[in-house]
């Protein structure tokens, strides 16, 4: 009852701050994917291509967050940030394929083996940290690990929905 003391409860603390922090990176995140659409929309000029080329990245975040909600791993500003380069990657495999698809069939299937070999070797190098005892890194490999895989099985999606136009 002193005027003069102040108590500080470190725990809830450190719990507004994580949730402070988790806020702030879900913002970033959705602040990211607009200024990616943006990009896109600048680069490609049209709808389709634009879709063709986000549209993957953005199932696959979703497929992530599913998985990781299955695995009963939670969201937190660590899967939220390993969330921003799934998407990233996400989208760079859907460029790479925009842009190859209006080459001639073997620089599309060159494109293809690159996509494959760019993501085998990311699964794999994030894959050894979702098998770290450490929470930190398992959860940064596990999330890496699932959305990049989603992100190249939906890829080809590009190809799909790009194959429309030529109809």
């Amino acid at each position: 009852d002193a005027d003069d003391v102040v108590l500080l409860d470190q725990g809830a603390l450190m719990r507004d701050a994580n949730v402070d922090y988790q806020r702030g990176t879900a913002r970033a995140l959705v602040i990211g994917m607009l200024a990616v659409l943006v990009v896109l929309a600048l680069r490609y000029r049209s709808l389709r291509s634009v879709a063709a080329a986000f549209v993957p990245s953005l199932l696959a975040t979703a497929v992530t967050l599913a998985v990781l909600g299955f695995a009963g791993v939670g969201i937190d500003l660590v899967t939220l940030t390993a969330l921003l380069m799934v998407l990233s990657m996400g989208v760079d495999y859907g460029v790479f394929l925009v842009d190859a698809s209006a080459q001639p069939q073997d620089e599309l299937q060159a494109a293809l083996l690159s996509t494959m070999v760019a993501c085998l070797t990311t699964v794999f190098g994030f894959g050894v940290l979702a098998l770290s005892s450490h929470p930190v890194l398992h959860a940064i490999g596990l999330t890496a690990g699932v959305g990049v895989t989603a992100s190249f099985v939906l890829a080809p999606a590009t190809l799909a929905v790009l194959s429309e136009r030529a109809r």
